[in-house]
């Protein structure tokens, strides 16, 4: 008999427009969606409408849109960069979890976070001269948005960070480490970052 093997759910602690709660990682989520309970605490008005289709047949649902910033929530970093996002409110009907995000905008709060964090450190911390890294990867477009969704000014945030650890001279052997394939350190979406996460 075959071993079935259960993955298990992802999830990130994040503070969504000043609310602090946990996210559920989704691979198959087009649009971010926020429970009703977090949006009656934290979110403004409606800016539109969607249609959410859920997983069985006849499950649809018109849900209103919100303007939002995320963040991931870290115990030792009130400075983490926020990203904005439009979400569908919908009533989640889960205890675990106020927040469900596409894997796309998990990977870019984990890599905002991450290259905030070798920005603030020593580059005698974080440089290693001996490590090899052999898959860099480098100018990945980003993915495709959500029919006729508003476009977020996620890039915007990203494009400021970036140029701002390009002109950090602390961060230039980082940067040279990153392009040779060498230190634990990766490019993605033109930010640097280590390649342990």
């Amino acid at each position: 008999m075959p071993s079935v093997y259960i993955y298990p759910l992802q999830y990130l602690n994040v503070n969504v427009s000043g609310c602090d709660c946990v996210a559920l990682e989704n691979s198959g989520c087009q649009i971010p969606i926020v429970s009703k309970r977090l949006f009656s605490r934290c979110c403004d008005d409606a800016v539109g409408k969607v249609m959410l289709h859920g997983f069985g047949k006849n499950h649809t649902v018109q849900a209103p849109l919100v303007n939002v910033t995320v963040r991931v929530r870290e115990n030792d970093h009130d400075d983490a960069v926020e990203i904005p996002l439009v979400c569908a409110v919908a009533d989640l009907c889960a205890a675990e979890y106020d927040v469900i995000l596409p894997a796309d905008v998990i990977r870019e709060l984990q890599a905002i976070s991450v290259a905030v964090n070798v920005s603030h450190s020593d580059v005698s911390d974080v440089c290693d001269l001996g490590t090899d890294v052999s898959n860099v990867v480098s100018g990945e477009e980003a993915p495709e948005d959500v029919d006729s969704v508003p476009v977020t000014g996620a890039e915007v945030d990203a494009t400021v960070l970036a140029e701002e650890q390009k002109q950090d001279p602390t961060l230039v052997t980082c940067w040279s480490q990153a392009q040779t394939g060498k230190g634990g350190f990766v490019i993605h979406q033109e930010l640097l970052y280590t390649g342990t996460r």
